[in-house]
């Protein structure tokens, strides 16, 4: 499948086909088979997730599944923890609602 084909029916982004291009690429491909298309969603996953660029490399060069692993359970808990963070962002907010009701919280 060409370029414009991957884009257009798989929905790979532009970007994405230029990082692959160049980091598991000398250049432009002439045709994408399907272990190319496999890589690709791959990559658009990672970054789906919250992988930079910079990561996805890491995590595609990895030679061992404990290793993906790892980044994995780290980026878990890098999204857990702003969970956490939002979660009591929203205590807050919540509270200060209780007070103006109350009608001794406001400024």
């Amino acid at each position: 499948m060409t370029r414009e084909e991957a884009e257009r029916c798989c929905g790979i982004p532009k970007s994405i086909l230029d990082e692959y291009e160049q980091l598991w690429h000398s250049g432009q491909p002439d045709h994408y088979d399907e272990r190319d298309i496999e890589t690709l969603s791959l990559v658009v996953t990672l970054h789906d997730i919250g992988l930079s660029t910079q990561e996805v490399k890491v995590y595609m060069a990895a030679p061992h599944d404990s290793e993906r692993l790892q980044m994995l359970e780290r980026l878990r808990q890098r999204e857990l923890d702003q969970i956490h963070h939002a979660e009591q962002q929203l205590e807050r907010i919540d509270w200060l609602r209780h007070e103006i009701r109350k009608g001794i919280g406001g400024i």
